[in-house]
């Protein structure tokens, strides 16, 4: 299968976090290959939004960590949504598999974008297995 989206990203207001969404375009430039089906995703969207430490422990049961120079780790609650159509014949349970299994290097990416560019901690690169 293979997808041409478009997709863009805004930051909240306060930098409470980010918001992401994309949707599948016709582009000219990325035509139909031989041996793909060309899905079609209506609708994608990821908010990842930083969680304040009283929600944080009242909510979620999660203590605050200190960092060694005192100040607290941010965390951040991440929610997202899709709407696609993979056009073709496959298992659901393959689709279903697929479809998950990627999500987590699409969260470590908003993970890194977070600490990084907005709260503005440095981060080691880390090898993930596939």
């Amino acid at each position: 299968r293979q997808f041409t989206i478009v997709a863009q990203k805004w930051k909240l207001p306060n930098n409470e976090g980010i918001e992401m969404a994309g949707q599948t375009v016709d582009f000219a430039k990325c035509p139909p290959k031989k041996g793909f089906v060309d899905g079609w995703n209506a609708l994608s969207a990821q908010r990842v939004t930083t969680i304040d430490g009283n929600t944080l422990s009242d909510l979620y049961g999660v203590p605050e960590v200190k960092l060694s120079n005192g100040e607290t780790l941010p965390w951040c609650k991440v929610q997202a949504m899709m709407q696609t159509d993979i056009k073709g014949w496959i298992p659901a349970k393959l689709v279903d598999s697929a479809v998950i299994g990627s999500y987590p290097q699409q969260y470590k990416s908003c993970r890194d974008y977070m600490l990084q560019n907005v709260f503005g901690f440095q981060t080691e690169a880390e090898k993930m297995e596939q």
